[in-house]
């Protein structure tokens, strides 16, 4: 990756401005103008059989912001929830995750719920009405979205259809389904760029059938399996530029049902249910560890507070990442030692700088999206690469989202900066409210774009301090590769 700072790149010289003069990014925010409310199905991740269960798991997702889990994740293996067991693996036959009422109790203990995603490749419609009724009925732990199959347009998955079975598949599946309870959501999986003829037929046959869209997103491929110009990690400045497709993504599949399915009575939902900055991690837990792996960096976790911002933004409705607890993609690294032989239990320290991005997020932000906006923002060019879904184009380094907890009076500004060195001054401006002086200011960061906590975890950390100088106009310092969130209250009658 070339960058530099309101120019182009040149394509043979590593290319970087060095000119020491300030750059004012001026940041505008009026929380009297509201936009989104934050669903907080946001927060999710997927969850595997093989994970691990114990306590110190469990206070780890009740302190990460961790609202929801995929189950049973990616792949398809063919699981039945009436005896747990999978007709394509023998690797979970172990997991206490794959009984159906140890899976409830999990979630209960760690207060977050479910999203399934239902068997179609060796299962039946019957069975999955059933699978309703037993959660939402019988065991009253209702499951509000349920996913027809996993990657169904792809050749390689087992639960693979042509656009016109998929969409005969889903309307039988949501029938029986929402027979069982009507309040349910359908979900069908929506096919990547290259395949979007897929969409459109499905839609065009059972599009009124289906209430939210699956979208696996995957944005940058380079790594050890996918090498590109002799690189088999990704550069920093290519994974902080992948958020900057979300929008036209959202907006293309609300243009399809639109154009094929006009009379749906409401919008459908988009739920982003498998989605990561960038896989070059390893798949098995054998140390020594590569520190080039861009996945477990800081510049990993901008990439992700980013995502949710936008997320909230453009009203994405469900999110989960890819995954949990896994020695690549996880939060967390390693799984049951007792399940799967590969892997090494979670050591109860090492977070993964994601993990953070998702916290600060969840915790801090707000539950509404309020007008907020960020000018003069230095940019940078990102290229294109060997995958199709890899963003190419300019990219601010400071985006800047406003967020509002309703009722509390509490107005939280959060600013990302994607640069590897450099700080920028911030004029910050609110309109329509006065603010108290004291506050609170977290601040996401680490020493380099690269830092990692997988030898040290408290190398890329969220450090918090109190503040007495809030105002309406503030000019302040943004850090290098860092996200800053500032949390203000609102003056008001009540609390004068």
């Amino acid at each position: 990756m070339r960058y530099c700072v309101g120019k182009k790149f040149a394509d043979d010289e590593k290319y970087r401005d060095d000119d020491d003069e300030a750059q004012l990014v001026r940041v505008f925010v009026d929380p009297t103008r509201k936009e989104k409310k934050v669903s907080p199905w946001l927060f999710g991740t997927n969850l595997s059989p093989a994970m691990e269960t114990e306590t110190g798991v469990v206070k780890f997702i009740r302190q990460s912001g961790i609202t929801c889990f995929r189950f049973p994740d990616g792949g398809s293996p063919g699981y039945h929830w009436k005896d747990g067991s999978f007709d394509h693996t023998g690797r979970f036959a172990r997991a206490p995750l794959r009984d159906m009422d140890y899976f409830i109790q999990f979630c209960r203990t760690t207060g977050t719920r479910p999203i399934i995603r239902v068997n179609v490749e060796s299962g039946t419609p019957a069975e999955a009405a059933a699978w309703v009724a037993y959660l939402n009925k019988t065991a009253v732990f209702p499951a509000t979205y349920w996913e027809l199959g996993n990657e169904v347009y792809d050749e390689s998955d087992r639960g693979y259809r042509t656009p016109e079975k998929y969409a005969d598949l889903i309307i039988a599946y949501s029938t029986e389904m929402k027979k069982a309870d009507p309040s349910i959501k359908i979900g069908m999986d929506w096919a990547p760029t290259a395949k979007h003829s897929f969409n459109a037929k499905v839609v065009v046959k059972a599009g009124k059938y289906v209430d939210f869209v699956s979208v696996h997103w995957y944005p940058n491929l380079i790594s050890p399996d996918r090498p590109w110009n002799g690189r088999i990690h990704p550069y920093p400045e290519e994974v902080l530029a992948g958020p900057l497709q979300i929008r036209g993504m959202v907006e293309e599949i609300r243009e399809i049902f639109k154009k094929y399915d006009p009379e749906r009575a409401k919008p459908v939902e988009v739920a982003f249910l498998e989605w990561e900055g960038t896989v070059d991690g390893p798949a098995l837990d054998l140390p020594p560890y590569s520190k080039g792996i861009v996945q477990w960096s800081l510049a990993n976790a901008l990439f992700h507070a980013d995502c949710l911002g936008i997320f909230a933004k453009e009203g994405v409705d469900v999110a989960a990442t890819f995954d949990f607890q896994s020695t690549g993609s996880g939060y967390i690294r390693g799984s049951d030692k007792d399940v799967d032989e590969t892997g090494q239990r979670w050591d109860n320290a090492i977070i993964r700088p994601k993990a953070l991005a998702l916290k600060l997020f969840s915790e801090y932000f707000g539950d509404t999206v309020v007008a907020c906006s960020a000018a003069d923002a230095p940019y940078y060019y990102a290229k294109e690469d060997w995958w199709p879904e890899t963003y190419r184009g300019r990219v601010p380094y400071v985006t800047a989202y406003a967020g509002l907890f309703e009722g509390k009076d509490k107005l939280t500004l959060m600013l990302i900066n994607k640069h590897p060195e450099k700080s920028y001054a911030v004029h910050a401006l609110t309109y329509n409210v006065a603010l108290w002086p004291k506050g609170k200011v977290y601040v996401l960061t680490g020493p380099a774009l690269t830092a990692q906590n997988e030898d040290n975890p408290s190398n890329v950390q969220i450090k918090e301090f109190e503040v007495d100088n809030i105002a309406r106009e503030m000019d302040f310092s943004l850090p290098p590769h860092a996200v800053m969130l500032i949390q203000m209250d609102i003056e008001n009658e009540n609390n004068k």
